[in-house]
């Protein structure tokens, strides 16, 4: 059944101002017509209130492609979507999934779109037994971008099981930097480890996001 609110929750600027978007951020044909496509699904979905396999598939395409922007155009989507169907949290599994290790990877740089909890944890406990170290090391660091003590706990679980020392290296830091206490810095919530600052952009009169276990 159509779901008149989801206009009021996936929020989409006018076509011709998301082309002109899109156009600003890459030249070649075929990654443009990649986004136009998410684009024109996302119209879509706000217009009729109904999120269909053919939208589904056409954020799953441009999550698949190498370009940062044209991947987290598409990959945003599906998370978006993910909070009001089954359909996107199916697909956003297959790629995470993939054959081919691009698309896997891509999944892994998702997690600051702010995905459902569980499909969050899910999608991480994939990547971070990925067989490639790169995936893996992306997924460890996804977790601190999800966040919360479930993610911390993923990591600290995978630790013991986990051969390879790049991707250990990557998750004992990862540890180390979500069990460190955020100290508010203006807007922003600082954590520092081994002398280096990491800052997140937390907005005015908001709480820490990521407090520490």
């Amino acid at each position: 059944m159509p779901d008149p609110t989801l206009k009021d929750h996936i929020w989409s600027f006018g076509r011709e101002t998301e082309v002109l978007y899109v156009n600003g951020f890459t030249k070649r044909d075929d990654y443009r017509q990649l986004c136009y496509d998410v684009v024109d699904a996302v119209i879509e979905i706000r217009e009729i209130g109904e999120i269909r396999p053919e939208h589904v598939e056409a954020f799953a395409k441009a999550t698949a492609c190498p370009l940062e922007f044209v991947f987290c155009c598409g990959g945003k989507r599906l998370i978006e979507t993910a909070h009001f169907s089954a359909l996107p949290a199916a697909m956003l599994k297959m790629l995470a999934t993939h054959p081919k290790l691009g698309p896997r990877f891509n999944v892994m740089c998702l997690m600051r779109y702010n995905p459902p909890a569980s499909l969050g944890l899910e999608l991480l406990a994939l990547g971070l037994v990925d067989r490639s170290a790169k995936v893996a090391c992306r997924a460890a660091a996804a977790c601190d971008e999800l966040g919360g003590t479930e993610a911390l706990a993923l990591l600290e679980s995978r630790l013991p099981n986990e051969s390879r020392a790049k991707v250990r290296e990557k998750i004992v830091f990862t540890i180390e930097l979500m069990r460190t206490p955020p100290v508010r810095n203006g807007r922003y919530d600082e954590r520092t480890v081994h002398g280096v600052v990491f800052s997140r952009d937390v907005g005015p009169g908001k709480k820490p996001s990521h407090p520490s276990r």
